[in-house]
């Protein structure tokens, strides 16, 4: 997986931006970053995350309640211009269903105030069964002036998708998930002319599957 930096604000980034863990990839190490002049608290947590209508057959709040999914730290002084690390484990040695989560951090700059004086960022927590692919399936459709994305995933593991590009054309940003059985549907910020490539977390520039033949699955 590539480690990616989140930004959160302009004091704190995060790297990785997102996690995939399985039994035999059981842990991911957080390296949070504090880029101010003075010291930061932060706090951290994890809780389940159900993204854009998405149901899992886990059950994420049962995970957390048995440290099946663990979390190495729940607050941590960090110093000016410095960084501290934590770490997400798996602790079970089989996993049968995904599961979706999010690690919660919340920092200010003073320990005795609260968080309604806090900034707050979340980053994405997958738990996957060993060896799981996305296998990202995609077309595009015209209605009018609009181009639209038809978003696809045959396979067991979300796939991110970061940037599309037409033909061989710039990379245009682009935020969207790929969660697996479902068919997702979005308006394209600049359209384009020719082939559309997406572009995936992990994955880089991949072409549709086109060993499918296309059938809505949602």
């Amino acid at each position: 997986m590539t480690l990616m930096p989140l930004n959160a604000s302009a004091s704190v980034s995060v790297i990785p931006s997102e996690a995939y863990l399985s039994p035999s990839n059981n842990e991911v190490i957080f390296t949070v970053l504090n880029q101010t002049e003075h010291a930061l608290f932060f706090s951290f947590d994890l809780t389940p995350w159900q993204g854009s209508g998405v149901t899992t057959a886990s059950d994420e709040q049962m995970m957390l309640a048995t440290r099946a999914l663990s979390l190495s730290s729940s607050t941590r002084r960090v110093p000016a211009n410095g960084k501290v690390q934590v770490t997400v484990a798996l602790n079970q040695n089989t996993v049968s269903e995904l599961g979706l989560f999010r690690l919660n951090l919340n920092w200010h700059s003073n320990e005795e105030e609260t968080t309604q004086l806090s900034l707050t960022h979340s980053l994405p927590v997958f738990v996957t069964e060993d060896n799981a692919k996305p296998r990202v399936h995609y077309r595009t459709a015209v209605h009018g002036d609009n181009h639209f994305l038809i978003l696809e995933n045959h396979g067991k593991k979300p796939a991110h998708i970061n940037a599309y590009r037409w033909q061989d054309g710039e990379a245009i940003p682009f935020y969207a998930y790929a969660w697996p059985g479902m068919t997702r549907y979005f308006k394209l910020p600049k359209g384009g002319e020719g082939e559309l490539t997406l572009n995936a977390s992990g994955i880089g520039w991949t072409y549709s599957d086109d060993a499918l033949q296309y059938v809505s699955i949602y």
